[in-house]
């Protein structure tokens, strides 16, 4: 975030950021130009480059600034110490969802940008998550291995806990524009169904999670 831009500037910053995440998304990140982003956003080109160096700084930041917030938010729900592996799934849901329901189209822009070979995304990525979710990992690991000996849950690999839960979370989002002309009983606001859907991912991960019965 640019520091010293008080009152309108960092409204302007955002307004920026909004209108290239739009063009980004329409004809990614190679084809689209600064002039079209300035154009889409009611600002001089020049104003532009006061906020970002580049084409690249600004995509950068897109994506930057969106994964810094959800981590921050993720790092303040491991920080309340939860003992409960249940009730922390469900925070961790929500807190995704909460992400995504903030920036519905960073899912599609990462998948356009992922699939079209630009290298910038992953070292974005690589360097936002690496550090975080190492320790974050093992310290979720060994929550789960302490309920799995109190035989609250099943044994699991929280690595592929972690990756089902993302893989609901934003297919949930991608899909929805399809969702809506199939299933039109589904098409209720987007707020709403994603909050049914936040709720059937939690209680299908919660149900796979329980000890198995003897039969």
């Amino acid at each position: 975030m640019t520091r010293g831009v008080r009152g309108d500037g960092e409204s302007t910053r955002e307004k920026i950021k909004a209108a290239a995440g739009e063009i980004f998304l329409l004809k990614g990140h190679a084809a689209a130009r600064m002039q079209e982003i300035a154009d889409r956003a009611g600002v001089n080109k020049a104003l532009i480059y006061y906020y970002f160096s580049s084409k690249d700084a600004l995509f950068e930041a897109i994506i930057r600034e969106a994964f810094e917030e959800l981590l921050m938010n993720l790092s303040s729900l491991f920080d309340l110490n939860e003992s409960d592996p249940r009730r922390l799934i469900r925070r961790l849901v929500h807190v995704h969802f909460d992400f995504l329901l903030e920036h519905p189209q960073l899912p599609r822009l990462l998948v356009r940008e992922l699939n079209s070979d630009n290298p910038l995304p992953f070292k974005i990525l690589e360097d936002i998550m690496g550090g975080f979710s190492r320790g974050k990992i093992v310290r979720l690991q060994k929550l789960f291995d302490q309920a799995v000996a109190q035989k609250v849950v099943r044994r699991i690999d929280v690595k592929q806990l972690i990756w089902s839960i993302v893989s609901l979370n934003v297919f949930s989002i991608i899909l929805w524009p399809v969702l809506q002309n199939i299933w039109p009983e589904e098409a209720i606001s987007f707020d709403k169904a994603m909050r049914k859907r936040e709720k059937a991912v939690v209680d299908l991960i919660l149900n796979g999670l329980l000890p198995q019965r003897s039969v």
